[in-house]
């Protein structure tokens, strides 16, 4: 099952890999519950067009030997009266916060996104299970709204790590696995 919620972007593209084992005819559903109306969700098939999931409820599609392995879609979550928070016209959070790292677990790419109420120096940094650091993703001063990282996990092997966030007086840990 694959689940996706709105969380404050203008726009935010999932990769989805699906392992398949066998050749054939597979039939893929959803349902959009949790999404506000005004969001726009899009789902594309490779080199198809991308399908508007709010018009259509399932499709069909066709694995061959050739692809038998896995199959990439990519997920669109459009909100266009929602900024990113890196320019001027972003709507300004209440409260700080760290939201679960998406898709989790992941191989070899997830986001993760923050909020902050002001100015404030954000600093990302990710430990393994010992506690090691593995590396900082963000050290810099960022302007009060949402924001996001990308977070490359191909040089590292797979396991639960940990993210953390710092910002002013804010701090808040999450778990992530990558699976390889």
């Amino acid at each position: 099952m694959f689940e996706a919620r709105p969380v404050g972007l203008e726009l935010d593209t999932v990769n989805v890999r699906v392992e398949i084992s066998e050749p054939g005819f597979y039939e893929v559903d959803w349902s959009l519950n949790s999404i506000p109306d005004d969001w726009e969700i899009k789902f594309k098939e490779s080199a198809l067009e991308s399908i508007n999931l709010r018009n259509q409820k399932s499709f069909s599609i066709y694995v061959d030997e050739d692809r038998i392995k896995s199959k990439m879609f990519e997920l669109t979550i459009n909100r266009k009266s929602i900024s990113n928070g890196d320019n001027g016209d972003a709507e300004v959070p209440f409260e700080y916060s760290l939201l679960q790292n998406f898709p989790n677990p992941f191989n070899p790419q997830t986001l993760i996104q923050y909020s902050v109420p002001n100015q404030v120096n954000v600093r990302i940094e990710v430990f393994d299970i010992l506690g090691r650091n593995i590396g900082v993703l963000v050290d810099e001063q960022k302007q009060a709204g949402n924001h996001r990282v990308l977070f490359n996990a191909s040089n590292i092997a797979s396991g639960t790590y940990f993210y953390r966030i710092t910002a002013g007086d804010f701090i808040q840990t999450n778990k992530m696995a990558v699976v390889k």
